[in-house]
């Protein structure tokens, strides 16, 4: 078999110095590619908001199985804050803590901007990638695989012949553009109901966290959702969504006083918190929530859609950047097990991955729900209910949330188990309800789920029963 390098027949181009496009030029030359990165914008290492934006993201198990892939979480994971749940708070000031996993689950809170930059420099270090940046992309020869940039500082036009090319610019991306108008794929860009804006909790006068800071903290009101990320810097990294348009009762707001009582009608305890409130949300912009859909990926063997070029979707399960990374490892595994022939690799990722990445926009779609509802005692009781029933009976039963989060399960697997989750999980739940009523004092539910007839209903449906191997 030819080496690694002769069998990519010549140059390696990603269009994208992101979080996709770094970590898999990273990965490549890791595995002895050479790889030039082309980069409309400039170096993110240098760059100073000129919004104020938070950088923070959610770290989950598959980003961070990327990282260690990658050899580089070890470095990163000293800036990261741990989250092991969530810390719903009602309008009367009552908070419910719901934890991920009995098995100390947790999700991590990282800085963007921190990640690109570790991506970039180790990719560097490795001698074998090249990033060229302020480089805009003007047209592909499809053809003749050709691809040209124009420099946004000199406006000087650079060929650049490439063997195979990634598209890692982004849900903006020019690389998807150019396959649109060239028919080879169609894509969709859906704009959804809401938009978000980026706040801050900031420290308190006591120098500490103003809240638990081992927990994700979320709000909700009518078509409202706000979510606060712990920092290690004290703060809370915050996002509020809320429906647009004219029927957006926030989103109308126009003055201090609409907002202030906005605020102290519908989230009163958040209010106290938000010292900047009128600042952050008058002067931070609002952003556009949408997503991504492509008919394909690919064109033909020599081209591929990777990260958000190719699905970009809603922030409400806090997995986008870690999908983006699953991209890269996905491919990595991909590329080895066809003997690194990237051919075979592009088109066989273009054809397996895109059905677990559509499902996962309908996962984070649906989770939206979840959000707006956590904060109901019967939301509350089952997240409870099924965590313990995932403590006692691993082999048979695993919630949607942790599949997500904390497994490799393929996406569109997940979607078919949490399906029969849901049939389970209600039975079970009207068993506990019938437990209640009839046990004086009421039962314990780390006693409950490990009754036989909690068993009996997991092992019932032989189409669940397919699944466990999937579970462990």
């Amino acid at each position: 078999m030819k080496s690694k390098i002769e069998k990519t027949d010549g140059n390696i181009v990603i269009v994208g110095a992101g979080l996709t496009g770094s970590m898999l030029a990273l990965m490549l030359a890791q595995n002895g590619f050479k790889v030039d990165v082309y980069e409309k914008r400039g170096d993110v290492r240098e760059y100073v908001p000129t919004k104020k934006r938070s950088l923070g993201m959610s770290l989950s198990n598959r980003g961070r199985k990327a990282l260690r892939k990658a050899n580089i979480f070890s470095k990163l994971e000293p800036t990261m804050a741990s989250k092991h749940g969530r810390a719903t708070h009602n309008a009367s000031g009552g908070v419910k803590f719901q934890i991920y996993g009995d098995g100390g689950q947790t999700l991590s809170t990282v800085n963007r901007k921190n990640i690109n930059s570790l991506l970039i420099n180790e990719a560097i270090d490795t001698g074998l990638v090249n990033f060229h940046f302020n480089q805009r992309l003007s047209e592909i020869d499809l053809e003749n695989h050709v691809i040209t940039f124009r420099s946004s500082e000199t406006q000087e036009e650079n060929n650049v012949a490439y063997s195979y090319l990634f598209g890692a610019d982004g849900a903006n991306s020019n690389v998807r553009e150019v396959l649109s108008e060239n028919d080879i794929l169609t894509s969709e860009r859906k704009k959804l109901y809401h938009v978000y804006k980026e706040m801050t909790i900031p420290m308190g006068e006591d120098g500490d966290y103003v809240l638990d800071p081992k927990f994700v903290h979320i709000w909700s009101a009518p078509d409202t959702v706000f979510v606060a990320l712990p920092s290690l810097d004290k703060s809370f990294i915050s996002t509020i969504f809320y429906r647009n348009g004219e029927d957006g009762e926030l989103k109308n707001v126009k003055t201090k006083e609409e907002l202030d009582l906005y605020f102290e009608k519908h989230l009163p305890n958040l209010h106290k918190i938000l010292p900047n409130l009128e600042e952050d949300f008058f002067g931070n912009p609002d952003s556009e929530i949408f997503e991504i859909k492509c008919s394909q990926w690919n064109y033909e063997n020599r081209v591929l859609l990777i990260g958000d070029s190719a699905h970009a979707f809603a922030p409400f399960y806090a997995m986008g950047m870690n999908t983006c990374f699953e991209d890269c490892s996905v491919f990595m595994k991909t590329l080895e097990e066809n003997g690194f022939d990237f051919g075979d690799a592009i088109l066989e990722f273009a054809n397996t991955r895109k059905k677990d990445v559509d499902a996962m926009q309908f996962l984070t779609n649906r989770n939206y729900h979840n959000l707006q509802f956590c904060k109901q005692p019967i939301f509350d009781l089952k997240w409870k209910l099924e965590r313990k029933i995932w403590a006692a009976h691993p082999d048979l039963y695993m919630p949607e949330y942790c599949m997500v989060a904390f497994s490799e399960i393929p996406f569109s697997e997940v979607v078919e188990i949490s399906e029969k989750n849901k049939e389970l999980i209600e039975e079970i739940y009207s068993l506990y309800l019938e437990q209640i009523v009839n046990e004086t004092p009421e039962i314990d539910m780390d006693l409950f789920v490990q009754i036989e007839e909690v068993r009996n209903i997991l092992m019932s449906r032989e189409a669940h029963r397919e699944y466990q191997k999937v579970l462990l």
